[in-house]
């Protein structure tokens, strides 16, 4: 736990947790967005007359639209999160582990 919290304290002032969020989450959601758009674009637009896709189309261009506007409020909220962990990180800590000494 000290190794943890040591390690922790370590990255507090040299921005890791932003260089974090930006390395693995902003690929995920463009690969999310990236997906759903293809998705709407093939089953929901190209295809919106063809029969055998005809369940699908509703579903695809309801929930896609649904997982494109939602990306938003994940990535305002992402960065809210890590940009609070980051300036009250050593707070934090000290807290939870009162018994190690933080720099």
């Amino acid at each position: 736990m000290k190794l943890a919290v040591d390690q922790l304290s370590a990255y507090k002032s040299s921005n890791y947790y932003n260089r974090l969020i930006s390395v693995g989450v902003f690929p995920l959601l463009f690969s999310i967005i990236y997906t759903t758009l293809s998705c709407i674009l093939y089953y929901g637009f190209i295809n919106m007359n063809s029969t055998k896709y005809s369940d699908y189309t509703t579903a695809i261009l309801v929930f896609g639209m649904g997982v494109l506007l939602s990306i938003i409020p994940i990535i305002r909220g992402t960065l809210t999160t890590v940009t609070c962990i980051e300036y009250l990180d050593g707070d934090l800590l000290n807290t939870a582990y009162p018994k190690y000494k933080i720099n």
